[in-house]
């Protein structure tokens, strides 16, 4: 994909997720404010799986002080966000 929408952000992060989450009723309820280790079950060692899978998804790396931002599926979403925009790769709205 050339240009991502925040949209299709939070479905590939979601879909990213699907597979570690403990807690169904919370992966299908999730909101921005929905913390992976709290609210989804998922622990620290999946949480690393799921960045790799974000990082090869869309192309770059995420850093180590990104990587503690990486709380909520809010925060996941704005962390892509900010490098895809500084990459020109946000679609215009």
């Amino acid at each position: 994909m050339d240009k991502w929408t925040t949209d299709d952000i939070r479905k590939k992060v979601l879909s990213a997720v699907a597979k570690y989450t403990k807690n169904q009723e919370a992966w299908n309820n999730a909101t921005d404010n929905t913390r992976f280790v709290g609210d989804m079950g998922i622990n620290s060692a999946s949480l690393i799986d799921i960045v790799l899978e974000l990082e090869d998804t869309f192309g770059f790396d995420i850093d180590d002080q990104e990587v503690k931002r990486i709380v909520t599926v809010g925060t996941a979403v704005a962390v892509l966000e900010q490098k895809l925009t500084a990459a020109g790769r946000m679609a215009s709205a």
